[in-house]
């Protein structure tokens, strides 16, 4: 019967031959080689997801905040999916752009819109907004998606966000354009429900908000110049914001509504369009 040294001595001894154990250099440098390939594979593959979540964390940061891109980029279902949500729309239009743009020359005009872009972006990103789109000189805000803290913090969010804004003009003005012109805002806000989701074709796709709330606060935001005012509130956000920080100063007829509707702005501040 073979012990334990038969064994060792058999594998040690002349009767086996290590080549054919042991693989032979070619093949150990194939084997290096395809090791080699695979990590260098992978090691790309983990490059290009890399590059891709940066390139979607760049697309997203001209929408979102930084905080909520990051978290779009490793949760992308969340935009993909239609929902209802209630939220709250803010909209800003520069008043008498059209003016300053004949006064203007083309390359100052882009170099003044650029600066207020920026300047109105950090401000709803740092109340927690989202930037819906700009349109021309205007911009769309919303408070509320994809991610909500509540409807009526929300609703007080997208209030301070009007407030800085406003806030900001005249050292923007002074900054940007001397003593020569000035550039003025209207805002109007409303809050309701609306679909939230992307939209689009498979060429462009872009988030977005759609409903009765969007056009409602578009047309808010319109009103400032008939009722003098640099910004207009709906009832429905007064009622979520807190109304002690608001006065009614008319019932008006907006267009798409049967009846009109009470409408408000902030107390203790000079909000009148020409202040």
């Amino acid at each position: 019967v073979p012990t334990t040294e038969d064994w060792s001595r058999y594998v040690m001894g002349d009767a086996i031959i290590l080549a054919d154990v042991i693989p032979t250099r070619p093949v150990l440098y194939g084997l290096v080689a395809l090791t080699s390939g695979l990590a260098i594979r992978r090691s790309l593959e983990m490059l290009g997801r890399l590059a891709n979540v940066e390139a979607q964390k760049t697309v997203l940061s001209r929408y979102f905040s930084p905080e909520v891109a990051h978290r779009i980029t490793e949760n992308p279902e969340e935009l993909q999916s239609g929902e209802k949500r209630f939220v709250t729309v803010l909209f800003s239009d520069i008043r008498g752009f059209t003016t300053l743009s004949e006064n203007m020359p083309p390359e100052q005009l882009a170099k003044l819109l650029t600066a207020y872009r920026e300047q109105i972006t950090e401000i709803i990103f740092r109340h927690g907004g989202m930037i819906d789109k700009f349109i021309g000189d205007a911009v769309m805000a919303v408070f509320g998606a994809p991610e909500s803290r509540g409807k009526e913090a929300d609703a007080s969010s997208a209030v301070k966000c009007a407030r800085e804004m406003l806030r900001a003009l005249p050292d923007f003005n002074k900054q940007n354009l001397g003593s020569n012109h000035r550039i003025d805002i209207g805002i109007g806000i409303h809050s309701g429900d609306v679909f939230a989701g992307t939209i689009g074709s498979s060429n462009r796709l872009e988030y977005t908000v759609l409903g009765d709330a969007v056009n409602t606060a578009s047309r808010l935001e319109g009103l400032c110049k008939k009722l003098d005012r640099k910004l207009i509130v709906s009832k429905e956000l007064v009622d979520l914001a807190g109304p002690t920080e608001f006065e009614s100063i008319a019932r008006v007829q907006v267009r798409g509504r049967n009846q009109p509707v009470q409408v408000f702005s902030l107390v203790g501040f000079p909000f009148a369009a020409n202040s």
